[in-house]
């Protein structure tokens, strides 16, 4: 659809700046349909209007920064911002500063946020009025297969629960639990593709894995809504059908069959009251814990002695641990923290 915004031109801002949450998408048996926002890391990107042309340019900063295309054919931010402006007859040049402080390719949706930064700043500058819906459609055209999980999480903030009705994606956000908080563990694992993940899992799906992954997802979901945490870990990390068949196809490191990954699990649960998944497709680790059941100096809570096992084990297979980011879920999603 093509909208004359001369007018708008006119009155546009000329610069704007956005804050995206990163995400974890999937949480245990939840594929392609849970997702949470986290609060870091993040990702900041300044969008400024440009005299004459028209199409988009990118800049990167940040840590990750040469880890991210600059070039708008292959970047996220590129792919939504471009169809944007096709769609809403913006005609003029953007340029997009990325401050990349999300590891990529690292199972924490950076192309999601990165989607989602581009629209937002758009939607800034020219006072398009985007609702919370058209904010998600327009992030995920730039996404595989159009899935919303990680670009919802990253534009709404809180919990998302993605259903793909016969009329279109219904996604709905809850907020996450308060005594709620994460600790992302990033290995050097070089992540598949995207392609190469989704190979992994292999059809068809027997009944009994089929039934358990509904009643762990169910459990997981019922859990974050009400708060009860306990439910929630008891189920989260033994998922029967994806983890499994990427774990046992070497998706999350070599060395890592889904009997070892299973068997960590349990360890973690049992001894430290945490719960691990596998953050979206990987190869990132998303512990679980309690703040409340975490008090104390760090370096001799539980959580701290789950991450000194879940690092060693990495380490024990040939895989540095690249980081280490205690965060929580972001009650907030995208955010415009400047414009002119």
């Amino acid at each position: 659809m093509y909208v004359d915004i001369s007018g708008i031109l006119e009155m546009r801002r000329n610069s704007a700046v956005v804050r995206v949450p990163s995400s974890s998408a999937n949480l245990g048996p939840g594929f392609d349909t849970f997702s949470l926002a986290l609060i870091e890391p993040n990702l900041t990107v300044e969008a400024e209007v440009l005299g004459g042309g028209r199409g988009v340019e990118i800049r990167t900063s940040g840590r990750y920064a040469d880890s991210i295309s600059t070039d708008p054919v292959e970047n996220a931010l590129g792919i939504a911002s471009t169809n944007l402006m096709r769609e809403r007859g913006i005609e003029c040049t953007v340029r997009f500063t990325v401050r990349a402080d999300i590891p990529v390719r690292k199972g924490l949706g950076s192309s999601g946020a990165e989607a989602v930064a581009g629209v937002k700043c758009l939607d800034a500058l020219f006072d398009l009025n985007l609702s919370s819906e058209e904010l998600i459609m327009y992030s995920s055209v730039a996404e595989p297969n159009r899935h919303l999980d990680n670009v919802a999480a990253s534009a709404l903030g809180g919990l998302i629960i993605v259903q793909r009705g016969r009329s279109g994606p219904n996604v709905r956000r809850y907020d996450p639990p308060k005594d709620l908080a994460f600790v992302v563990i990033v290995p050097s694992v070089k992540k598949a593709s995207t392609g190469d993940a989704r190979s992994a899992i292999r059809r068809p799906i027997d009944l009994e894995s089929y039934v358990e992954g509904i009643s762990r997802a169910s459990s997981v979901a019922v859990g974050l809504i009400t708060g009860d945490l306990r439910l929630a870990f008891e189920n989260a990390p033994f998922d029967p059908v994806v983890e499994r068949f990427r774990a046992e196809a070497g998706v999350y490191g070599a060395g890592y069959s889904w009997r070892d990954l299973y068997e960590e699990k349990e360890r973690l649960l049992e001894r430290y009251g945490v719960a691990m998944t596998v953050s979206g497709a990987g190869p990132s680790r998303l512990l679980w814990y309690e703040v409340s059941s975490n008090e104390g100096q760090r370096g001799e809570r539980p959580i701290d002695r789950a991450i000194e096992e879940v690092s060693e084990g990495l380490r024990s297979r040939g895989h540095a641990v690249e980081e280490i980011i205690f965060t929580a879920p972001s009650p907030s999603g995208v955010e415009v923290i400047s414009s002119s």
